[in-house]
């Protein structure tokens, strides 16, 4: 009964916590469960939040960057430039993803690389 996310950084931070398939059988399940409820005016919001939801992460998951795969850096990349290998690089690389999700950070090699030596 949660309301599902709204935004594209709640949507991506939604795929990078759960991945499109689980994130599709959530939808698949809400649809059956208004399905089971009264044609009224709530229940067709609520279907069209899902609907509105499961096209946009639908778009996302095709062209956003929502894992550390899809970085435009590496963990290499980032020992190149003087961070020394270790825990270290996971959580810049973490922090990364963080700032490309919320859309303060573009998925840019350069960009990633100016702000990982910050």
């Amino acid at each position: 009964d949660a309301p599902v996310p709204a935004g594209d950084t709640a949507i991506l931070k939604s795929l990078n916590r759960y991945g499109a398939v689980f994130l599709h059988r959530l939808c698949a399940l809400k649809y059956a469960d208004l399905d089971a409820h009264a044609d009224t005016p709530e229940v067709k919001a609520r279907r069209n939040e899902v609907a509105a939801f499961e096209a946009r992460m639908t778009e996302l998951s095709k062209t956003a960057c929502y894992t550390m795969r899809q970085l435009a850096v590496n963990g290499a990349d980032l020992m190149d430039i003087g961070i020394p290998a270790g825990p270290g690089v996971g959580a810049t690389l973490q922090t990364l993803l963080n700032d490309v999700m919320e859309g303060t950070l573009p998925n840019e090699r350069e960009a990633l690389l100016a702000a990982a030596v910050k």
